[in-house]
């Protein structure tokens, strides 16, 4: 028979070994800090994030315009007579200056030698009146009749020359002839018209913009202009009206650009872009664009400690390279992929295209791209 204490000793080693045995198997149980720290890292949704700075909104605002001559001259005969020559035609690119034409000059040669001699002979007469005059000789009624007659003899004089003159018919200024509405050996009178001669360098493109927009643009801003030959041309804006069309409510303006062969032919349509600059915006991709609750357009961004926060934004421009938006901090971190699956408020862990890539978002099933 066992002794009573060593019965005791047993019960108590027993005892003792159970106790450090469980408290083995809570020890083991009882999560690392550090593993516990990053199961709760994966816990968190895993979005995609960009970071985007404002930038001066520059945008193009467009307009429809129509090209037109910069001027428009109708050539009408100076004087009566039959044309001997007719040098230009339609189409015809001119010079300022060029000899378009020529009348027959007839007798006006010898008007213009008549009205010579008339003048020298008056200029003798006054002289000599002059010269009496000065030795009271001669009236003062005199010397003044003579006076008149010299100047009306050089008045003649000048008239033949400007009749002489009127027989050749230059172009005066550098453009295309749009017209010819005579021929040679027609007779024309005095008024007739005779060509019309247009100026396409530069050429100018008019359009209309609202009134709500005219005061974004400015003389002589740069000006975009396609659809008048392959590729798009710069202008220069030379003239804004001073006042809006009665029934349209638009204010006509005028583009002009360089046209130095006339390649560009008046009452083309042509779309005219002008740079428009506003108030700081972000450009984003459409795609990242979503709802709140309320309807209201906006972007879920991050704030410092990676919370989602909900930003409405205001449209500015629709662009091919994406759109303008106001409405959010210079700087910020915007969701791109993933939005959709979290809410204002949670805490998630970003994302960025820096990221090793066995920490690609597209690995995770909690990010979508969708």
């Amino acid at each position: 028979m066992l002794r009573p204490w060593i019965i005791a000793l047993a019960v108590l080693g027993l005892a003792s070994l159970w106790m450090l045995s469980g408290y083995v198997g809570s020890a083991a149980e009882e999560p690392h800090p550090e593993a516990t720290a990053e199961q709760q890292a994966k816990a968190l949704p895993r979005v995609r994030v960009e970071e985007f700075t404002a930038g001066d909104n520059v945008r193009e605002l467009m307009i429809q315009g129509r090209s037109k001559a910069d001027r428009t001259v109708v050539i009408s005969s100076q004087t009566d007579g039959q044309l001997t020559d007719v040098l230009v035609d339609r189409g015809d690119i001119v010079a300022k200056g060029d000899l378009i034409a020529e009348i027959d000059i007839e007798s006006r040669e010898n008007l213009v030698a008549e009205a010579k001699a008339l003048v020298e002979q008056r200029r003798m007469e006054f002289t000599a009146a002059d010269k009496l005059s000065e030795r009271g000789f001669q009236s003062a009624v005199r010397l003044a009749e003579t006076k008149a007659a010299l100047e009306t003899a050089q008045a003649a004089l000048e008239q033949a020359r400007n009749e002489l003159g009127y027989t050749k018919i230059t172009a005066p200024i550098e453009g295309v002839v749009l017209q010819r509405m005579t021929e040679t050996g027609a007779f024309v009178k005095r008024g007739d018209q005779m060509f019309e001669i247009v100026d396409l360098d530069p050429i100018k493109i008019v359009g209309s913009i609202p009134e709500a927009e005219v005061g974004l643009i400015q003389l002589g801003q740069p000006a975009r202009i396609a659809a008048l030959t392959s590729k798009p041309i710069e202008g220069t804006v030379t003239f804004i009206a001073p006042q809006a069309n009665e029934t349209t409510r638009t204010f006509e303006f005028e583009v002009a650009v360089p046209n130095p062969d006339s390649a560009i032919r008046a009452g083309l349509t042509s779309a005219i872009y002008l740079p428009i600059s506003g108030e700081p915006t972000h450009l984003l991709p459409a795609s990242i664009l979503t709802l709140d609750e309320a309807g209201k357009l906006g972007v879920k961004i991050l704030d410092a400690d990676n919370h989602v926060v909900f930003r409405e934004v205001s449209l500015v421009d629709d662009t091919p390279s994406g759109i303008y938006v106001q409405g959010l901090p210079e700087h910020v971190r915007i969701i791109t992929v993933g939005q959709e699956f979290v809410t204002v408020g949670q805490e998630v862990e970003p994302v960025t295209d820096a990221s090793p890539a066995t920490d690609s978002p597209a690995s995770d099933p909690q990010v979508s791209e969708g």
